[in-house]
C-alpha cells in the first residue's frame, strides 16, 4: 500500500558508463549507475526502498524500451553471465562492467515509464547474439513532442507514487536536460499539491563530467533545498499577490539569514524588516483596516529603498553568491514583490491610496472584505467636502452622523419620493442606489444571512435540526425558499466607481 520509500532514476545510454565511486556523507560505493550507487548508500538509513522506478525517455530505444533498458543493464554488468560488447574500429570491444550494486537493483526489480522527448535521436539498438548482446546506433530520427508531454508524463508517474503515500527519493545523474527540467518542475509541484505532510522528496545528482578513471570518486550532491525554493517563492508571491500574509515565507527568509552568516545581518536583517512590515499591510488589507493602509505603505517603502540599494551590493559579493542556501531568489522575490504591491497602492494622496487599497482587496477575489471599509469611506469623503480644511470631525460626532443620516435617507428613499435636500448631494440617483444596495449586503453578510434584513426564517426540523430559509409572505400560502448565495463583487465594484466620483469631485460644488 506504500508509505515507506521510493527511488526515481532517469535512464540513460548505460552502455557508456563506466564505475565510479560515488561518495554520499561517509559513504562510498562503486558502481556504473548512479542510482545503483545511491539505492545501496541510502539502504541503512531509509531502510531500503519499497519501489524502485526508472523514467525513460523514448528516444533511447526504437521501442519496448522497458525490456530494452532491463536487458542493458544485464548485459552492461554481466548479470546472470550476459555479456554486453559495442562496434569499435571494425570489431567489438567488450563493455561489460560487473557490478554488484546493478545486480542488488535487478534482483530488487523495478518499474519503468516511457516518457515522451522532443529532439533528434539515434536510438539504441540491442542484438541478441546468445548470452553476448550487442549495442550499436539505429538510424536517426526527429521526435516531434511539446514539453508538456513530457511533464504530464513525468508527473503522472511520481503522482501515482505520492497518491499511494510513498516518500520519493530522486537520481537526476544520468537523465537528459529537458528530463532533469521536468522531473525538477514535477517533484516541486507534488510538494505544493501534496504539502509536506503527503509527500517527502529528496533529489541527488552526481555531476560525471568527462571520461573518468576507475578510481575516480564522485559526490552526490543533494538539490532538495534548491528544488523547495520554488515552492517557497510560489508561496510569497502568492501572498502579495492574493493579499494572504500567512503565505508570506518568513521562516524561509530567518533561515537563509541565519545561514549566512553575521557578515550580512545588516541586508538579511532589513530584508527580514520588510517581510515582517509586509506581513502587517497583508494583515490590514486583509482584515479591511483601511485607514491604517497608508502608513503602512509609507513605512514600508522606506525599508524597502534601503533594502534594495543594500541587497544590489551584496549580490556583487562573490562570498556570498557561493553561500550553501539559495538566497538570492528568495531575497529577490520579497523586493520585487513588495515593490510592486507598494507601487499599485501608494499614491500621493490618503484618500487615494485607500481607495487602491479597497481596489486591491477586489482583485484578490475579496470584494466582501471591501464592503464595510468602502461604504464608511463614502460617509467620510462627503463630510471632508463640507469640512474646511485643518479641521478634526470624530466619527460618530455630530457632523460626521448628520452626514450619514442624510446619505442613508436618500440612498433608501423611493424614486421620486426623494427629500428636497437630496439633490445638494453630489451623487446621482443611481450612485445612490448602487450605495444602498452595498450597504444591505454588508449588514447582511456581516451577520452571516442570519439578520431581519436578510427575511430570514429558521425552520426547525425533527431531531431539532435547523434549515435557514427566506418566507415568501406575497403568496396566500407561506412558501419556504432555500436561502440563495449572495456575491459581493458587483457591489463592491460599484461601491468603488461611487468613491472614485466622489474623489474626483473633492473640493469641488456641484
Amino acid at each position: 500500500m506504500g508509505g515507506g520509500y521510493a527511488l526515481v532514476w532517469l535512464g540513460g545510454n548505460a552502455s557508456t558508463y563506466e564505475p565510479v565511486t560515488y561518495r554520499l556523507g561517509a559513504g562510498r560505493e562503486k558502481s556504473v549507475l548512479a542510482a545503483a550507487a545511491l539505492n545501496s548508500l541510502l539502504a541503512g538509513e531509509l531502510g531500503g526502498f519499497e519501489k524502485l522506478l526508472v523514467l525513460i525517455p523514448e528516444t533511447l530505444f526504437p521501442g519496448n524500451h522497458c525490456e530494452a533498458y532491463r536487458l542493458l543493464l544485464e548485459a552492461k554488468t554481466g548479470y546472470q553471465g550476459k555479456k554486453l560488447k559495442r562496434p569499435l574500429r571494425g570489431g567489438f570491444e567488450d563493455a561489460t562492467r560487473f557490478d554488484e550494486n546493478v545486480h542488488q537493483v535487478l534482483r530488487q526489480g523495478f518499474e519503468c515509464r516511457t516518457v515522451p522527448h522532443p529532439g533528434v535521436a539515434s536510438p539504441l539498438v540491442l542484438e541478441e547474439k546468445g548470452d553476448m548482446y550487442i549495442v550499436s546506433y539505429g538510424e536517426r530520427r526527429v521526435y516531434r513532442r511539446p514539453f508538456e508531454a513530457m511533464l504530464n508524463t513525468v508527473y503522472a508517474a511520481l503522482r501515482g507514487l505520492a497518491s499511494r503515500g510513498y516518500s520519493i527519493v530522486f537520481d537526476l545523474t544520468h537523465g537528459t536536460n529537458p528530463l532533469v527540467s521536468a522531473t525538477l518542475l514535477s517533484a516541486a509541484m507534488l510538494r505544493s499539491v501534496y504539502g509536506p505532510e503527503g509527500v517527502e522528496t529528496r533529489l541527488y545528482m552526481a555531476p560525471v563530467m568527462g571520461k573518468l578513471g576507475e578510481d575516480a570518486e564522485v559526490e552526490f550532491i543533494e538539490m532538495t533545498g534548491a528544488a523547495e525554493t520554488v515552492n517557497t517563492l510560489a508561496s510569497g508571491i502568492n501572498a502579495w499577490m492574493m493579499l494572504d500574509e500567512r503565505l508570506l515565507p518568513r521562516d524561509a527568509v530567518r533561515r537563509v539569514g541565519r545561514s549566512l552568516g553575521p557578515r550580512y545581518n545588516k541586508v538579511y536583517g532589513s530584508l527580514v524588516g520588510v517581510v515582517d512590515k509586509s506581513s502587517k499591510l497583508l494583515w490590514a488589507l486583509r482584515s479591511g483596516q483601511v485607514p491604517v493602509i497608508p502608513g503602512q505603505l509609507d513605512a514600508l517603502r522606506k525599508l524597502q529603498d534601503k533594502t534594495h540599494s543594500s541587497l544590489e551590493e551584496l549580490l556583487q559579493d562573490a562570498e556570498g553568491l557561493a553561500a550553501s542556501e539559495p538566497w538570492v531568489p528568495v531575497a529577490d522575490a520579497v523586493a520585487v514583490a513588495t515593490k510592486r504591491l507598494v507601487h499599485r497602492l501608494l499614491k500621493e494622496r490618503n484618500d487615494e491610496t485607500m481607495i487602491a487599497a479597497l481596489e486591491e482587496l477586489v482583485r484578490a477575489g475579496m470584494p466582501d472584505r471591501a464592503l464595510g471599509p468602502a461604504r464608511e469611506l463614502v460617509v467620510a469623503l462627503l463630510v471632508a467636502k463640507h469640512t474646511p480644511p485643518n479641521s478634526l470631525v470624530r466619527v460618530g460626532d455630530k457632523e460626521w452622523e448628520n452626514i450619514a443620516r442624510w446619505l442613508d435617507k436618500c440612498a433608501m428613499s423611493r424614486h421620486g419620493k426623494e427629500p428636497e435636500d437630496c439633490g445638494k448631494l453630489p451623487l446621482d440617483r443611481e450612485d445612490l442606489k448602487v450605495y444602498d444596495q452595498a450597504r444591505k449586503l454588508r449588514n447582511r453578510l456581516m451577520h452571516g444571512r442570519l439578520s431581519r434584513e436578510e427575511g430570514a426564517a429558521l425552520s426547525v426540523l425533527p431531531g431539532r435540526d435547523i434549515r435557514v430559509v427566506t418566507v415568501d409572505e406575497k403568496r396566500a400560502t407561506k412558501q419556504l425558499n432555500p436561502i440563495e448565495l449572495r456575491e459581493a463583487e458587483a457591489a463592491a465594484e460599484g461601491l468603488l466607481r461611487v468613491l472614485g466620483k466622489l474623489e474626483k469631485l473633492r473640493g469641488a460644488g456641484r
